[in-house]
């Protein structure tokens, strides 16, 4: 049995021409993800129509959050929402004391919590908070809340709105 003798300098020449071609790819994924994770972060989120109500005669068309990753996004970097869309919060079950907050949300808003479809309290034109520091962001509760819809602002006050009104989703 003949024995290949062991080159050391074809193996480190092989080492070096893989790290010439690993090296600037690998760069490249670097600064490509440098860029990519952020612009995925600050992506509004879209959800598709899956409910709607009608008040006073206008019928209002719902986004549905109801995941955890949804609820936490919310309407967060978007520029603007149509006229007669909404965005519904599925908090799952009753909760007391539901914060709600403007970080990085681009557009003033109207922030209606239901409790049971009944509202019980409106935080009205709630304005947008693009500040790098969360800390200095205003947190919105209410006593208490099953669901939570936000229109652009100024919508509730248009609508007639008002605490111990009963809204119902469709």
């Amino acid at each position: 049995m003949t024995q290949i003798p062991y080159n050391k300098l074809l193996y480190q020449e092989l080492w070096i021409k893989a790290f010439d071609i690993v090296g600037p790819i690998a760069t490249i994924a670097f600064l490509a993800m440098t860029v990519i994770i952020p612009a995925i972060s600050t992506r509004p989120q879209h959800l598709e129509v899956e409910a709607s109500t009608t008040i006073n005669g206008i019928t209002i068309d719902l986004e549905v959050a109801d995941t955890p990753q949804e609820l936490s996004r919310g309407l967060k970097f978007r520029k603007e929402l149509p006229q007669n869309r909404g965005m519904l919060f599925n908090l799952g079950k009753r909760h007391e004391n539901v914060p709600f907050w403007m970080h990085q949300v681009k557009i003033p808003l109207d922030i209606v919590y239901l409790d049971n479809g009944v509202i019980t309290h409106i935080a009205a034109n709630s304005p947008p908070c693009n500040t790098s520091n969360s800390e200095n962001c205003p947190i919105y509760k209410a006593p208490s809340a099953t669901h939570v819809i936000e229109f652009n602002a100024e919508k509730a006050a248009r609508l007639g709105l008002k605490v111990g009104d009963k809204i119902q989703i469709n």
